[in-house]
């Protein structure tokens, strides 16, 4: 069995907009080797949209097998921050932030759950971390004079 030629498939259909197929292709993976920690993600990502404890389990499985996985990190931490768990959304951030220091939507996305539990110096830190790296983010310098002026701070859409 070729494994990356399936994931390929399931990632085809899946941007095809065809879920339910590719969660049918995601299942021969496991199947066969149930610690591929690259096709539990992609299943997790399939049940994320709409049985969230379930991708959630996934998700923490695939990091089971590889801990370092960024895609499954980033991918945990969606359900943890829909559900408004921004502690647990934070550390897989965080651990994502050790693999990814230069990434400034993930710097940024870690800025705004620290202004929701409202650390505002570390968040600054992290915008100022964005800025450094990627000057042209006009949104972040209002979000950034708010925090320093002590305003109310607006959350993206």
């Amino acid at each position: 069995m070729n494994i990356e030629a399936i994931l390929q498939r399931e990632t085809a259909l899946f941007m095809d907009g065809l879920p339910d197929e590719a969660e049918t292709v995601f299942q021969e993976v496991p199947c066969s080797k149930p610690e591929h920690y690259k096709a539990l993600n992609n299943i997790g990502v399939s049940h994320n949209l709409g049985l969230i404890e379930q991708a959630e389990q996934l998700f923490l499985k695939a990091l089971d097998v590889n801990g370092e996985y960024p895609d499954a990190l980033s991918n945990l931490a969606d359900p943890y921050q829909a559900a408004n768990q921004n502690e647990n959304a934070l550390k897989c951030l965080e651990k994502l932030l050790i693999f990814q220091p230069n990434n400034c939507d993930l710097l940024n996305r870690l800025a705004f759950l620290y202004i929701k539990i409202k650390q505002e110096q570390t968040a600054i830190s992290l915008i100022n971390r964005s800025l450094k790296l990627y000057q042209e983010q006009e949104t972040l310098k209002k979000t950034l004079s708010s925090l320093i002026s002590g305003s109310r701070v607006m959350e993206p859409k």
